[in-house]
């Protein structure tokens, strides 16, 4: 996780941020998922 020194985490956490990351942990999760399911079939 990327951290910028000397910033208030309330700026460097904002929501637009926020989401991306939750997007993008959303995409990985569902790609191990699917690569987990294939392995096992």
């Amino acid at each position: 996780v990327l951290r910028i020194p000397d910033e208030p985490p309330r700026r460097w956490f904002d929501r637009g941020v926020l989401r991306e990351v939750v997007r993008e942990a959303r995409t990985e999760i569902r790609s191990m998922a699917d690569a987990l399911a294939k392995i096992r079939k």
